[in-house]
């Protein structure tokens, strides 16, 4: 398995059980790509589990409350969040502090066509830009306020006491959003409220691709997949890294030394494939809504965002609904 979120927390959760794990990582050093990560509930879970939350959240922030509003500044849902609904933010680098093989090396993982397993990657034709930028008065402090305009996305976050979690995303062929010298610019004037938080923003690391990975099946034999090799998705519900997280640690928690590892196997997949299969699912739908939405029906588009707010089932993906796990 290789040193992404996926991977550590499968590795952690095993060796917790017993297991003697060997992590193999190609690179030299452990991976910060996106900057941040949004944990919610399921995320939280699995950090509990692996008896790390508090360690981990200690320099994050909490969000209280978070809200998304259209091109002209309207309402389209909010909401207050709970301990039945937990919401950190946190840096990437505060979650890395033999006879089974994990594969936990990305989409364009090796062991997964090496296993046999068939996939379908799929390009969701969306950018996604993340980072990280020292925090300001007027930044937001416990909430997670986004923003839509067109195709254009825009979110911000606190993440801990000395900086804020950017990120954006447009389309692939909106070169004027992502082209220097004018890309300040062009962010600012779809998003004017915005615009000291924009003027912080350098754009100059590359934006990256967001793909999807839809596995067949997440196993073969006693290769297993986990993480984006398994089901990488749109990160715009956030939950790619707290779904990839609980399904290691549910892995360890299946895969009790003293059981049978085939049984183990077939019921953990089982018990995580409904939910990963919905967020997908809802992930897939929001990138289709914010890039293939006609321009002159936005309107139409935020009345549907604000029905969809008052979906439960709706919530409840987004709030990170998951097969429960054991804590200790």
């Amino acid at each position: 398995m290789g040193a992404g979120i996926a991977g550590l927390a499968t590795a952690a959760a095993l060796a917790q059980r017993g297991w003697t794990v060997t992590v193999h990582e190609r690179s030299v050093e452990l991976r910060e790509l996106g900057a941040g990560i949004s944990l919610r509930e399921n995320g939280v879970r699995a950090l509990e589990a692996l008896g790390i939350l508090d360690e981990t959240v200690a320099r994050g922030e909490r969000i209280l409350d978070w809200e998304l509003r259209d091109e002209r500044q309207r309402l389209l849902s909010s909401g207050a969040l709970d301990d039945h609904a937990r919401f950190f933010t946190v840096t990437r680098p505060a979650l890395h502090a033999a006879d089974l093989v994990v594969g936990a090396d990305g989409i364009w993982s090796t062991v997964r066509p090496a296993a046999g397993i068939e996939s379908r990657v799929r390009d969701l034709e969306y950018l996604s830009y993340r980072t990280l930028l020292p925090r300001v008065p007027g930044d937001p402090v416990g909430s997670f306020p986004g923003y839509w305009s067109a195709s254009r996305r825009i979110a911000i976050a606190g993440c801990g006491p000395d900086r804020v979690y950017v990120f954006l995303f447009c389309r692939p062929d909106d070169h004027a959003a992502r082209e220097l010298p004018g890309a300040h610019a062009e962010w600012q004037r779809a998003f004017p409220r915005q615009a000291s938080v924009l003027a912080r923003v350098s754009f100059d690391q590359p934006w990256r691709a967001i793909h999807e990975v839809r596995c067949d099946r997440w196993r073969a034999g006693r290769v297993v997949l986990v993480g984006d090799a398994a089901h990488a998705m749109a990160p715009t519900l956030g939950q790619a890294a707290c779904i990839a997280m609980h399904c290691g640690v549910a892995l360890a928690q299946a895969l009790e030394p003293s059981g049978d590892p085939d049984t183990a196997l077939a019921a953990w997949e089982a018990a995580q494939r409904p939910m990963v299969d919905a967020t997908q699912r809802y992930g897939r739908a929001y990138v289709r809504m914010m890039t293939r939405w006609p321009h002159r029906l936005l309107s139409a588009r935020s009345a549907v965002a604000w029905a969809l707010s008052r979906s439960a089932p709706v919530q409840r993906r987004l709030a990170g609904s998951a097969p429960p796990l054991r804590v200790g």
